[in-house]
């Protein structure tokens, strides 16, 4: 009955109501269609009703064909369809069917703001041209020009950044050279991590180690890791593996160091993160801080989150 409140709560997700299997709102579904995947996802539920008066999904796992050893929640299937995003669905369940020894992390866009600390810097630096450029354009054109640079022969993160923001800087109509490129990376060691970020690292290393997988220098993560609380037992650098994520350097480098140990890799990037982990049978948290359309993905995440925080609620109950 949590789950069919859940779904009556979503407009989008009633109206899907026949793809989704739910027959009556009377009666609990047998069987639930992921409009993504367009398989059947078993589940079996029980809830309870919270202080606050809303349905909390308690212990309600959806498995996936094809993942017999995978579980999440409701509140994961929601979010991982791209249906609906209410702050009052909630991971009510800690993970019990896989037990991880260490989480490793992307770091710019998971860990720390990349995108406000990008605008940030070509704004300052583009207003002493006089020039003004609008947060929105500016991350269309960085997420169109990255990969390019980074797709070509292996040259150093700092490199990566003039580069990209000489082409950005062309894109949108700003005038500038190679001399003056130099600022993003001299921004970077500025930039903030999220909100949550550190309460919940703090939380996740009381019961794991903690690891980065960062397409980056590695004076470059030095700098970013003087804003973090905690340490971290495992980190692997485009420097180190020369080459940049999706290409699978880090991730093999990764469960190399972990030696056997169960890990678990959480990233908000579909593109550089989600997508080789998944080629490569990595189970995966994607940090879905943005509202990426999910329709027409084929690489699968094992668990979807809206934070960290919420992935260190699912994970530690």
């Amino acid at each position: 009955m949590a789950l069919v409140r859940l779904l009556q709560a979503c407009p989008i997700i009633a109206a899907a109501g026949a793809s989704l299997g739910q027959r009556d709102a009377a009666h609990k579904p047998s069987a639930l269609v992921n409009p993504v995947t367009s398989k059947v996802i078993q589940k079996a539920a029980t809830s309870r009703r919270t202080p606050k008066g809303h349905d909390r999904v308690e212990r309600h796992h959806l498995k996936r064909l094809g993942r017999p050893n995978i579980k999440t929640s409701a509140a994961s299937f929601v979010l991982e369809s791209g249906l609906c995003a209410r702050d009052e669905i909630e991971r009510a369940d800690p993970m019990t069917d896989e037990e991880f020894d260490v989480i490793t992390f992307d770091c710019y866009g998971t860990l720390i703001d990349w995108e406000g600390g990008i605008v940030r810097a070509f704004q300052d630096e583009a207003g002493k041209d006089g020039v003004k450029l609008d947060p929105d354009d500016i991350i269309s054109a960085y997420m169109k020009e990255e990969p390019g640079v980074e797709a070509g022969p292996f040259k150093s993160y700092r490199e990566v950044l003039g580069q990209t923001a000489e082409r950005v800087a062309s894109r949108l109509g700003w005038k500038l050279g190679a001399e003056g490129a130099g600022f993003l990376a001299a921004s970077l060691g500025d930039w903030r991590p999220f909100a949550d970020t550190n309460a919940a690292l703090e939380r996740l290393s009381r019961r794991y180690t903690l690891g980065i997988l960062s397409n980056t220098d590695d004076d470059l993560l030095a700098l970013t890791r003087r804003h973090f609380t905690v340490d971290f037992g495992l980190v692997v650098t485009a420097e180190q593996v020369r080459s940049y994520k999706p290409a699978t350097g880090h991730f093999k480098e990764a469960l190399a160091r972990a030696a056997g140990r169960p890990l678990l890799h959480a990233a908000q990037s579909y593109f550089h993160d989600i997508v080789p982990t998944s080629h490569m049978d990595i189970p995966s948290a994607w940090v879905k801080r943005k509202s990426e359309d999910t329709a027409m993905l084929d690489a699968r995440p094992t668990y979807v989150v809206r934070d960290l925080a919420g992935l260190a609620d699912m994970l530690l109950g």
